[in-house]
């Protein structure tokens, strides 16, 4: 793009080039940052989904490295952040943010004794924290090719559950190698008698959070029909994953869609949904409450 700047003799106006610094959107990201920003949250979702069918593929190929290349992604992203909200911004949160977390990832490794290799392992796993936090005031579900992979993947992990009881998937039980380091994809294994199957994911936990986190980012974008007819479909699959707190958070946000965006006019929906936002923060004291009301108990009297 070029702009128009006076001659030097102030006689005319020449055209001259622009500068090719890189295009500011939306506060201090670059064009090239947002695009990496939401690819790294799309790798995540498909690698999250997918967990026990890439490593298997991945390791019998000899492609076990790229297996991190979401995280290779975030930490590129960890650092523009770092950049652009403490060094340009001068953002005092992100700041303490920062400072806070390498504070406690250091105290952490002195005081468990880890190695090196542990506390490397445990950054990572953190990192994707930040890369949440990089979107600021930005959506995920913003871009459509963001939310078509997201409904993709809510589709597969669901398809995976439901079909995990009548499938010999082959990653079940497979030993992965990484850095020298062996690790089981996943076993099917019982709770009180139940099988819980893993699918695609080979993780019933992990199979059964993104059925359902997608959902939540997506239900907005969905017409009432759609929501409605998804739900079954949904609990079926969490139903096979034997995760009761995964069903029971759908239940609950069942309760709250039939609650706010049903039965309630249209014109109050935006203050009640502010109002169960604000009152969420009361979970806070739950663990506290927990501990008083529990304190002592012996639960495996009751739940052996």
């Amino acid at each position: 793009m070029a702009t128009l700047a006076p001659s030097p003799a102030g006689r005319s106006w020449q055209s001259t080039p622009a500068t090719s610094a890189p295009k500011q959107v939306d506060g201090f990201y670059t064009q090239w940052m947002v695009r990496l920003l939401f690819l790294d949250v799309a790798l995540y979702a498909i690698r999250d989904t997918l967990t026990g069918s890439i490593r298997y593929y991945m390791d019998m190929f000899g492609l076990s490295t790229l297996w991190f290349v979401p995280d290779g992604l975030a930490f590129v992203v960890f650092a523009y952040f770092c950049y652009a909200a403490i060094f340009q911004n001068r953002s005092i949160l992100a700041g303490m943010l920062v400072v806070n977390f390498f504070a406690a990832a250091v105290i952490g490794a002195i005081y468990m004794n880890q190695s090196s290799l542990a506390f490397v392992t445990g950054i990572k796993a953190v990192i994707p924290l930040f890369v949440g936090m990089a979107f600021l005031d930005r959506s995920i579900t913003e871009k459509r090719y963001c939310r078509i992979i997201l409904f993709t993947m809510m589709a597969m992990s669901s398809i995976g559950l439901i079909l995990a009881p009548h499938s010999n998937y082959p990653w079940v039980g497979a030993n992965i190698s990484n850095f020298g380091f062996e690790k089981t994809v996943g076993k099917l294994w019982w709770a009180g008698g139940v099988v819980r199957y893993g699918g695609f994911a080979g993780d019933s936990t992990m199979a059964a959070f993104m059925v359902i986190f997608p959902y939540f980012l997506l239900y907005k974008h969905l017409p009432r029909w759609a929501n409605v007819l998804l739900w079954p479909v949904l609990f079926y699959a969490l139903d096979i994953s034997t995760s009761k707190t995964a069903s029971g958070v759908l239940a609950a946000f069942v309760a709250y869609y039939v609650a706010i965006h049903i039965l309630v006019p249209a014109r109050r929906q935006l203050g009640l949904q502010q109002g169960v936002a604000v009152s969420s923060y009361l979970l806070v004291l739950f663990p506290i409450l927990m501990i008083f009301t529990l304190g002592g108990a012996n639960l495996d009297a009751n739940y052996p």
